[in-house]
């Protein structure tokens, strides 16, 4: 009867085969992984560096990072930086109340992550009244209430 060799021992070959084995060191003299970048002063290596990607900076990481969807209801987007780093302010779409000159509209600051702050720092969701509300008569009023709920159960739904 023959004997053949483990599955295990097998594996173990495969992974003691130096061509196998990576190196995931972080390299403090030049950032890369596995190896020193080319023309690093750092210490002496043997590895081949020619498949060696330095770490990026991370301004070069936050700016490769997809930008995030706005929030429903979105309808004008700011550049990136117009809330202050990492941030954007974002506008939602204004609401005219029927036969009156009564607005109702939102704005928040989106992260970069994608969430909205929710805080006072530097200002959570909020939405804004423009015109005249006390010269509603009674439907234009049902119309700016449910126009409020609807605006602020959206705006609960951002800030979870």
């Amino acid at each position: 009867m023959t004997t053949t060799e483990s599955t295990t021992e097998t594996v173990d070959a495969a992974w003691a085969d130096p061509n196998w084995q990576i190196d995931s060191a972080t390299r403090t003299c030049c950032g890369c992984i596995g190896a020193h970048a080319r023309g690093c002063m750092g210490e002496k290596t043997t590895q081949d560096t020619s498949r060696v990607v330095p770490l990026a900076d991370s301004a070069a990481m936050t700016t490769a990072l997809a930008d995030p969807a706005p929030p429903p209801g979105s309808e004008h987007i700011d550049d990136w930086g117009s809330g202050g780093d990492d941030r954007r302010i974002v506008l939602g779409a204004t609401h005219r109340i029927i036969d009156s000159d009564v607005t109702v509209s939102f704005s928040c600051i989106q992260w970069r992550d994608g969430h909205i702050e929710s805080g006072s720092d530097p200002e959570p969701p909020m939405l804004y009244l423009d015109g005249a509300p006390e010269n509603l008569n009674a439907d234009q009023a049902r119309h700016l209430a449910a126009v409020l709920l609807a605006l602020a159960a959206q705006v609960d739904g951002w800030v979870k």
